[in-house]
């Protein structure tokens, strides 16, 4: 199947692509999460935008459907390719609650005192 003429030509989230690629494909999530190397559950979390496509899984995935790298950069828009990494995101929040936590155990503490 002809990549080019199967997906227009919009720029799309890793998710999004994910989802197309599997809709033009049509292949069976086992075989798919298997050839990946992760359970179909994580698979369907990176499509749905909840987890990032790691660089190996990424290079997999283009291996299993048999698709140049660059072909599937091409797809992704730019603020995708841009945005920041969901991970250093996830860390980010952390630290503020912990700070946050801080500050109100600080905050009680001077209460009582």
């Amino acid at each position: 199947m002809d990549l080019n003429s199967s997906i227009p030509q919009q720029k799309l989230s890793v998710g999004q692509a994910l989802a197309r690629l599997r809709q033009i494909y049509q292949p069976g999530s086992k075989d798919l999460a298997i050839a990946l190397g992760t359970s179909s559950t994580t698979y369907l979390k990176i499509e749905r935008g909840q987890r990032d496509l790691t660089f190996l899984m990424a290079l997999k995935l283009c291996r299993f459907y048999n698709l140049d790298v660059h072909d599937f950069i091409s797809m992704l828009s730019d603020d995708e390719l841009m945005r920041k990494d969901l991970t250093g995101i996830k860390a980010l929040l952390k630290i503020e609650i912990k700070k946050a936590e801080v500050a109100k155990v600080k905050a009680a503490a001077e209460v009582v005192l």
